[in-house]
């Protein structure tokens, strides 16, 4: 599982491919190394870097001017391989909260790779590392709450003030985010509402990935195209065309016989079938917007 995913695309082909990512100091155009599926080792360029939390089967090793050639052309990685470098792992991060004086607990629920607590002045405050996500929860200091390292995490999420934060389609390092926030509570800030507005989104697939995944279920495909009259025609047309009837639309196509042709998916074609509005039939998902703490 990696929170940065790269998409690069090898000199063999224009298209790109998802693989894992453990540094935050790449940035679109390095040309990186990478190690596929078959251990072989490729070198690439970074087109695209997106906070995903993705499972890929290939990974970033180093950059490529990080590595050297041997005798026989082959690419020699440098000593500690993968590079890691920044908050790009939830061991990381866990490893700076600690760093920052956040102590450890035990919790009995499976879902939370850590628990980690700390206080300031007045408050408590929990942060709980999950596999796609970090939470955080704030509550007054009280004598029962004490913390104790390794200590079980006795409390409840709907107590005191929570955020449950996703890890994937967040618009910034949502660790690093997080890091912000334990410096702000440390130090007493009383206005920390920017750290409660929920990051990220539980679904992790891309828009192009919900557009497909849309297409897959719908119940209907039907064409679109304009006849030599300039009348806009709808036709329906089984999912997966069994009779040709696409193929015979773009002969026509050809022909000139008629322009515009566009092959359209949803629940139901359109009831006008001869004047419709080509926007209305199908909409996307929305996509979450999401700012920087």
């Amino acid at each position: 599982m990696s929170y940065i995913i790269a998409f690069v695309s090898f000199s063999d082909s224009a298209k790109e491919y998802p693989v894992q990512c453990f540094r935050t100091d790449l940035k679109t155009g390095d040309e990186v190394l990478v190690r596929k599926t078959d251990n072989q080792m490729i070198a690439a360029k970074v087109s695209l870097l997106k906070y995903l939390n993705w499972e890929c089967s290939a990974t970033i090793e180093c950059r490529k001017d990080e590595c050297s050639l041997d005798n026989s052309g082959n690419f020699v990685l440098p000593k500690g391989f993968p590079l890691s470098y920044g908050l790009a792992s939830p061991e990381v991060f866990i490893k700076a909260l600690k760093a920052a004086g956040w102590v450890p607990l035990k919790s009995r629920q499976r879902m939370y790779k850590a628990v980690l607590a700390n206080t300031n002045s007045t408050d408590i405050s929990y942060i709980f590392v999950r596999k796609n996500g970090v939470d955080i929860q704030i509550l007054p200091r009280t004598d029962s709450n004490t913390i104790k390292p390794f200590g079980w995490y006795e409390g409840s999420l709907t107590e005191g003030k929570v955020v449950r934060h996703a890890l994937a389609h967040t618009s910034f390092n949502l660790y690093g985010g997080i890091l912000r926030f334990s410096k702000s509570f440390l130090s007493d800030e009383k206005d920390l509402e920017r750290y409660f507005v929920p990051q990220g989104a539980k679904d992790k697939r891309t828009k192009e990935l919900k557009k497909l995944g849309a297409r897959e279920k719908a119940s209907v495909q039907y064409v679109e195209y304009e006849d030599i009259d300039g009348w806009t025609i709808h036709k329906e047309i089984e999912v997966g065309d069994p009779h040709g009837r696409l193929e015979y639309l773009k002969e026509r196509l050809a022909k000139g016989s008629i322009k515009n042709l566009k092959v359209k998916f949803g629940d139901k074609v359109p009831r006008d079938h001869f004047m419709g509005n080509s926007d209305a039939y199908w909409y996307g998902p929305a996509e979450a917007i999401s700012g920087d703490f």
